[in-house]
């Protein structure tokens, strides 16, 4: 999720910004709600985000988070077959639209590897996430899904939908 400024740690911005969109994984157990979330790497900010990143020209919102999932945590999205889409958050900005799909799983992804976007991938309980490096975009996200309430333990935002890859 590098969309939040023109020049991102020397690396520069396309001259037409194409739209973002990610998945935030949330997995449940009887300590609560823990979140994944990818430190980007030092050339992309350094930052605690989300799972995401540019849409591919013409492609979807959903198939463009799902593709970038599985080249940044290289698990293969058929693992998420039994998830479901719990929020859609509409958190980028005039200039670059993002789209982050909030995905409640049943599995703790334990294999998960690290992309050169990364530098650590880790669970995070939702109550530490607040004290986190996070970057801009995923910031306001996660201050509209605190609005929204979702830290309740087990909680599914209604019209939940499974998640299809």
């Amino acid at each position: 999720m590098t969309h939040a400024s023109r020049r991102h740690a020397g690396l520069s911005a396309p001259a037409h910004p194409r739209p973002a969109a990610g998945l935030l994984l949330r997995y449940t157990d009887q300590h609560g709600d823990w979140y994944l979330l990818g430190k980007r790497h030092r050339r992309l900010g350094g930052a605690w985000a989300n799972i995401g990143g540019s849409l591919k020209p013409g492609e979807a919102a959903l198939a463009g988070a799902i593709r970038e999932f599985e080249e940044e945590v290289a698990v293969d999205s058929a693992r998420l077959a039994d998830a479901t889409i719990t929020d859609v958050i509409e958190c980028g900005t005039d200039r670059i639209p993002y789209t982050l799909y909030v995905v409640q799983v049943l599995t703790w992804f334990e294999d998960a590897e690290l992309s050169w976007e990364n530098v650590a991938l880790c669970w995070w309980p939702a109550d530490e996430v607040d004290s986190l490096p996070l970057h801009g975009g995923f910031a306001r996200a996660w201050t509209t899904l605190r609005l929204l309430g979702q830290f309740d333990q087990g909680r599914q935002a209604p019209g939940a939908s499974p998640f299809v890859a």
